[in-house]
């Protein structure tokens, strides 16, 4: 009964809670982040990627690979 009464008094959004979210997107798309920031999430991302790189296909993965090569060779 509770979960009812919950699920009730949630409203959709109405249109100032839309404008208020899209005027804070417009605000967010106007100030990126500083090139320092941007410069230390960069680098993070290459290593944690790189590291995944580096990292074997799983056995189950590469068997999918090859029978997907194998089941149209017209490709």
């Amino acid at each position: 009964m509770a979960d009812k009464q919950r699920q009730s008094d949630k409203m959709p959004f109405d249109k100032m809670q839309i404008d208020r979210l899209s005027d804070t997107s417009n605000r967010c798309a106007k100030a990126p982040l500083p090139p320092e920031i941007q410069g230390v999430i960069g680098a993070k991302l290459r290593q944690i990627y790189g590291e995944l790189l580096s990292e074997p296909l799983p056995r189950k993965f590469q068997s999918l690979l090859d029978e997907f090569g194998k089941s149209d060779p017209k490709r």
